[in-house]
């Protein structure tokens, strides 16, 4: 009996039990019965997919919303400029990595993508059209 691993899903068991059951009896008696349906194909293609979206998500949401993070606390945190800048970009880095690490935890692929786009475009429209 093979262990089931975080990757598989528990999908490499039943490939193996259909993969034995398949292997039945000789050719005559195999004849006088039904054959059994065979199993669908598993949704690796759509598996792949989701896995890429968070890959996305992470890199370029992160990015969108760590910068859009930056530019307003850069305008607003009560420092000099010079200051107030390094401490924004520092504070980015680390909504970036949050961002990235949420990316893999959160449920759903369209809480994901409205959960960093949405926060990226309020800092971004309160950068441009209110600083």
């Amino acid at each position: 009996m093979t262990m089931p691993t975080a990757t598989d899903d528990g999908l490499a068991p039943a490939l193996l039990a259909t993969a034995t059951a398949d292997a039945g009896p000789p050719a005559a008696a195999h004849a006088k019965r039904a054959t059994p349906a065979k199993a669908p194909a598993p949704p690796v293609f759509r598996y792949r997919l989701q896995i890429a979206s968070r890959a996305a998500a992470a890199i370029f949401g992160g990015y969108a919303l760590g910068a859009s993070t930056a530019t307003v606390l850069a305008a607003v945190l009560p420092l000099p400029r010079v200051d107030a800048v390094l401490l924004a970009t520092m504070l980015a880095f680390i909504v970036h990595a949050v961002a990235a690490m949420w990316a893999f935890r959160c449920s759903s692929l369209t809480r994901l993508w409205v959960g960093l786009l949405a926060p990226s475009a309020v800092c971004w429209a309160i950068a441009h059209y209110f600083l």
